[in-house]
């Protein structure tokens, strides 16, 4: 029912079209069975058939007709929910804030993909379910004006048979599917560990031969053992489903024969030989309607985490309407920020921070590993909240996160993008220029909006997202040891062109470095020192 849901609170008005199609679909298909058998009766009796066999071909072809037009909406529709799914779930992740995605787990995130795509063909096969339930029904009817004991014995062998799956196969089944899913989740994790590992585990063979002897491959026979099981549970249910049929077909033939009239008893066993087909289709559904209630569960579970943790911790992004192309002074006033504290001790905390940082200015930032460096920039930038203090710009108090658009930022960790996105009206002369520049032409193109190829060397990577940077013409740049990948010719090039060049465009450049030979390029240097900052 909540898979049906899905698809009628996106489509109300298509939904119902659907839910018409199949029940005319429903009664054409339980309306040919009495119909055919009228027409056989007529054909051995040499009786008049001529309009009856019309009537059957009518009813034959509407069914077809409202059945594969059932069908094409319901792929239609469908395919449209599983794109509302998608964009719902990825516009979650992208209004998410830095700390949470920081603590998501990937595996997680690329379940979710497969959860969604799970949930419609599930909502799909739910519809089709329907339209063999109708046509279930019809023939049941059929049968109980027969026959109205035949007619209750197979509604008895139907209700023992529902019973039977929602009291002991469907827990059985529906805790082989999570136990499945959550193995998927381990597996994914154990498959990340592999692709973003390989370098490490390519140096040590026992540490490879471990993570795929000791973990993946456990994991691996885990999963199969699991869908066996649950293939063996749906296997019972259709054995079982048999059984209550054929205990039905004799206790009509051996108890119920000589009290239903002559010749009605091979009608009812045609009727009964033509739903059982219809039944068995049922039952070859049913696996992925079970596996798609327990992936919508867990996709709502991950949409609503997404909710929660926005509204519980005001994360909620909303751009400002009011953007602001330059500025004077960009103040921090006792500006703090404290990490989630351990169960035992305390977290690790960065200020109070009090600093002015001017337009067109140089300011280096250095200070040891683990001094707070990487933290103070999230929270200038706007990624990270601060705990304490507030922004100001030109003397107005801001909110950093609605600001964030002044940044161009290169993390030690950054992503390479492969195209320049959100930019508009890009010059090809400039990105070529800049190519040239950065000593990239030959190494990668700019081609149909995409950079190829990306397998570039680690510092051509960040000449790269430098180019990108540029592109961007943001008022603020902020580099994260940039230059920590460079040859020596483009680490002297880096601090004495392209620094003192951006400066004399009016940029302001925040560089987190180690390089003291070019401390004199700064304007200022500021020094970080267990999450105190002090200028030198």
């Amino acid at each position: 029912m909540e898979l049906f849901k899905i698809l009628h609170q996106q489509a109300r008005q298509e939904v119902q079209s659907i839910m018409v199609l199949s029940v005319i679909s429903g009664i054409a298909g339980a309306m040919l069975i009495p119909f055919i058998v009228n027409v056989v009766t007529d054909v051995v009796s040499d009786q008049h058939y001529i309009a009856d066999a019309l009537l059957l071909s009518t009813i034959f072809v509407l069914l077809l007709f409202t059945k594969r037009l059932s069908q094409q909406k319901i792929a239609r529709l469908t395919e449209q929910s599983l794109e509302t799914l998608i964009l719902t779930s990825a516009n979650a992740l992208r209004q998410a804030e830095v700390q949470e995605m920081e603590h998501r787990n990937r595996a997680e995130i690329s379940l979710m993909m497969v959860n969604a795509q799970t949930v419609t063909n599930a909502a799909a096969k739910s519809v089709e379910a329907f339209q063999i339930l109708i046509t279930l029904t019809g023939g049941w009817l059929y049968i109980s004006w027969l026959s109205a004991k035949a007619g209750f014995i197979l509604l008895l062998a139907f209700a023992i048979a529902i019973v039977a799956r929602n009291t002991i196969f469907r827990s059985l089944i529906n805790r082989t599917i999570r136990q499945e899913r959550d193995n998927e989740l381990a597996m994914f994790n154990t498959f990340y560990h592999l692709l973003d590992g390989f370098k490490e585990i390519k140096l040590d063979q026992l540490k490879n031969d471990d993570l795929f002897v000791n973990f993946l491959r456990p994991l691996v026979l885990t999963n199969r053992d699991i869908r066996t099981k649950s293939a063996f549970y749906f296997s019972d249910y259709h054995i079982f489903t048999d059984l209550c049929g054929y205990l039905a077909m004799g206790s009509i033939v051996f108890l119920l024969s000589p009290a239903i009239v002559a010749g009605n008893t091979l009608i009812i066993f045609v009727v009964i030989t033509y739903l059982a087909k219809l039944i068995l289709v049922l039952l070859a559904e049913l696996p992925d309607i079970e596996h798609g209630k327990v992936a919508l569960e867990q996709l709502h579970h991950f949409t609503q985490h997404e909710r929660t943790q926005r509204k519980t911790r005001d994360y909620l992004y909303q751009p400002s309407r009011e953007t602001i192309s330059r500025f004077q002074t960009l103040s921090l006033e006792h500006i703090g920020f404290a990490y989630p504290p351990p169960p035992e001790g305390s977290g690790f905390s960065v200020g109070p921070i009090n600093l002015s940082i001017h337009a067109g200015e140089i300011l280096f930032v250095a200070g040891g590993n683990g001094s707070g460096k990487t933290t103070l920039v999230k929270v200038l930038t706007g990624l990270y909240p601060p705990s304490t203090g507030l922004f100001r710009i030109d003397g107005e108090r801001v909110d950093m996160r609605n600001h964030r658009y002044l940044y161009s930022v290169i993390f030690s960790d950054f992503h390479l993008f492969d195209g320049l996105y959100g930019i508009e009206n890009v010059d090809e002369d400039q990105v070529q220029a800049l190519l040239d520049e950065m000593h990239l032409s030959g190494k990668t193109t700019y081609r149909h909006h995409r950079f190829h190829p990306l397998d570039l060397s680690g510092g051509q990577k960040k000449r790269l997202a430098l180019v990108i940077a540029l592109l961007e013409d943001k008022p603020i740049y902020v580099f994260d040891e940039w230059a920590a990948d460079q040859d020596p010719y483009f680490r002297q090039y880096f601090y004495e062109e392209l620094l003192p060049a951006f400066r004399s465009q009016g940029k302001t450049i925040i560089a987190v470095t180690h390089d003291e030979r070019y401390y004199a390029v700064a304007d200022r240097l500021l020094h970080m020192h267990y999450g105190t900052l002090r200028e030198a």
